[in-house]
């Protein structure tokens, strides 16, 4: 196991599953304007404040800095809202010790939506013509003037 040389204050980040997102190869999937959980879980360095920032606007948590007792662990609320076209994000969560800076980071994913549930777009209405059926339509174009003659 690979030694750290710094103090280990954030010991683990848990979702609903209990799996450990810090050492998780997955992301933790939010769905467009859905909620998620997670427990973040402090060791027995502390109390520790910790600053929570997002790469993304669409990441929001429900709180920006939290504090936690030695040992102690706290739920943090994160929704995603369906704004922008971004499909990750990296929720931040960060603290001094030390007289340093040290940070934890969790990959989320938050999944574009089906194609079914993307409403196609709508042709613009034609106006009405003479000619009933487009030349388009019928796979003929018509000729340029100068190729009809006079």
């Amino acid at each position: 196991m690979p030694t750290i040389d710094r103090p280990l204050e954030i010991v683990a980040v848990r979702d609903a599953t209990d799996r450990d997102l810090l050492l998780a190869r997955e992301p933790l999937i939010i769905a467009r304007s859905d909620t998620a959980i997670v427990r973040i879980e402090v060791g027995p360095a502390g109390p520790l404040q910790i600053r929570v920032s997002a790469d993304q606007s669409w990441l929001q948590f429900n709180h920006a800095a939290l504090e936690l007792e030695a040992g102690g662990a706290v739920e943090l609320g994160l929704s995603a809202l369906s704004d922008g076209t971004e499909e990750f994000a990296v929720l931040r969560l960060g603290w001094e010790a030390n007289n340093e800076d040290f940070a934890e980071h969790v990959l989320i994913w938050r999944p574009s939506p089906p194609l079914e549930a993307i409403p196609a777009a709508l042709p613009a209405e034609a106006p009405a013509s003479a000619d009933p059926v487009p030349a388009a339509a019928t796979g003929t174009t018509p000729l340029p003037d100068w190729l009809r003659g006079s």
